[in-house]
């Protein structure tokens, strides 16, 4: 069973998805500041020889308006060969 094998239990997993989603929350509200962005693209040369990230199907498939530019280079990045 996986509560045998699991190295991280349920206090802990809850904690770490309160902390991803607060990160989120905060990254969305503060992203049309230019000091912050500035400074996240600072840190995204960090994350050059990461995986490029891939779009989540359950949120692509929630309506919207998908003709902004950060849908259209996914969109792009993901119809490449």
């Amino acid at each position: 069973p996986w509560s045998e094998v699991s190295r991280i239990d349920d206090a802990e997993m809850r904690a770490l998805m309160r902390e991803i989603v607060d990160r989120l929350y905060t990254f969305l509200i503060r992203i049309d500041d230019q000091a912050f962005r500035a400074e996240v693209e600072r840190w995204t040369l960090t994350a050059q020889e990461w995986d490029d990230p891939r779009t989540d199907a359950f949120l692509a498939a929630v309506p919207g308006d998908q003709t902004g530019p950060r849908e259209q280079s996914t969109r792009q990045r993901d119809e490449a060969p």
